[in-house]
């Protein structure tokens, strides 16, 4: 199937994450194929992965306080802070030639294509 490039913009944390969530079940439903999607967040945030656990991890209370929104990701990982950086996701099934069939094989990929313009 041929690749997509989403480009959605800056929205709030649990934006960015359902959204990712949608993209992956269109994709698992046969409705789409892969997506690279690029975007930002409107505040900062600290993405949690899908495992992690809030209360060990992180000081919630204070993240609201000083204005930091936290969400979970609907991936594994750790806490990633999002402030005035550009974002990308990767949806794609694990055996798509493209994505390479790792993490750090699909990062190298962007990267190139990123640095080559």
């Amino acid at each position: 199937m041929r690749w997509r490039l989403a480009i959605t913009g800056a929205h709030d944390g649990a934006y960015n994450m359902a959204f990712d969530e949608w993209l992956l079940e269109q994709l698992l439903r046969g409705r789409s194929g892969p997506v690279l999607r690029l975007y930002r967040f409107l505040r900062p945030t600290i993405t949690m992965g899908y495992a992690q656990d809030y209360e060990r991890e992180i000081d919630v209370g204070r993240c609201a306080e000083v204005g930091i929104s936290v969400v979970r990701r609907p991936t594994g990982g750790r806490a990633v802070f999002h402030a005035d950086d550009l974002t990308y996701s990767v949806v794609a099934r694990r055996d798509d030639p493209w994505a390479g069939g790792s993490t750090q094989a699909t990062y190298r990929a962007i990267a190139g294509a990123v640095g080559r313009g």
